[in-house]
């Protein structure tokens, strides 16, 4: 049990939070224990992720007088236990929590630097729920270790004035994360390790149909017609990306001399060239019909990395 106090001071604005934290573990048997917990946060900087047609983007926008800071109940629960496999333990930990105070960018709004009205652009009062389950086998032997986790889980986001009033799926909802870390000590000098990750691909908003509409302006000295062209986007965040995964691989070889550590480092990410896509955007095919492209920026990367330290 504990209990955590934050401050944040904004200009004229000063936030105070009252943070309690609560956890419980039963040792069920000799190798079987049960825990559960729960944890009050608050954060006074808030993430806006962009999940528009274009370059992915983050941004950090404080707690002020008309922007109240996050805050989030989380409760969990899980157990651990022993195998029969040796030096090896699972657990299982699923989780529940509630979100308030939200921030996203207003429909048709984005972030221009060197705006004066940033806050006017944000659509505030939103609520989240997220919950899941996660599992961990994990092994830790002498010169064999391995570990490998997957993650079920679900996140939702709700704004009064974003799609409808109704709640949709947050951007980086992901419904299953695996990943899988074996490392082996080949020699005091010698280790080589292997990281296979896969999750289920980000949420993106696409428009689903287009509208041109002709209007006329006047130039001066006659009337000319131009078109206006209208996207047509059902829902928020309604197309889902191509899964994602990826094999990095390491060999490390290690030298001790008398007053100085040699290591060098060979390393490939993406071995097997995974085409997993950076971001999105809009082009004509060849029938000159509007269609969706993506980018890809992280091909195969072999590396080489040495160190001398004394």
């Amino acid at each position: 049990m504990g209990i955590n106090n934050a401050a944040f001071f904004s200009a004229d604005t000063f936030y105070y939070s009252f943070e309690p934290r609560l956890s419980v573990k039963v040792d069920l048997a000799k190798n079987i224990s049960l825990f559960s917990s729960f944890t009050k946060m608050t954060q006074f900087l808030h993430l806006i992720s962009s999940s528009n047609i274009n370059m992915p983007f983050d941004l950090w926008f404080p707690s002020s007088k008309n922007i109240l800071p996050e805050t989030a109940y989380q409760y969990s629960i899980g157990f651990k236990t022993a195998t029969p496999f040796e030096n090896t333990q699972l657990s299982i930990d699923s989780y529940f929590k509630k979100m308030n105070n939200l921030l996203t960018f207003k429909d048709g709004n984005s972030f221009a630097i060197g705006s004066s009205n940033w806050e006017q652009r944000l659509e505030k009062n939103g609520k989240g729920t997220a919950y899941g389950v996660e599992f961990l086998l994990e092994s830790t032997q002498t010169k064999f270790n391995y570990w490998i986790s997957y993650t079920w889980a679900k996140s939702y986001r709700q704004f009064p004035n974003i799609n409808y009033g109704k709640a949709y799926y947050y951007q980086y909802d992901r419904r299953h994360t695996l990943s899988a870390v074996a490392i082996f000590e080949i020699s005091p000098k010698v280790s080589f390790s292997a990281n296979w990750l896969f999750y289920t691909g980000n949420l993106l908003t696409v428009a689903t149909q287009k509208y041109v509409i002709p209007y006329e302006h006047n130039t001066g000295h006659d009337y000319d017609y131009d078109q206006n062209t209208i996207y047509y986007y059902p829902q928020k965040n309604n197309f889902r990306l191509p899964n994602y995964h990826r094999l990095d691989i390491n060999l490390t070889l290690k030298k001790q001399k008398k007053n100085a550590h040699i290591e060098w480092n060979f390393s490939v990410l993406n071995l097997y060239n995974r085409k997993n896509p950076y971001y999105y955007y809009y082009d004509y095919n060849s029938k000159s019909e509007l269609s969706l492209h993506s980018l890809t920026i992280f091909p195969i990367l072999p590396s080489i990395s040495y160190s001398y330290s004394f």
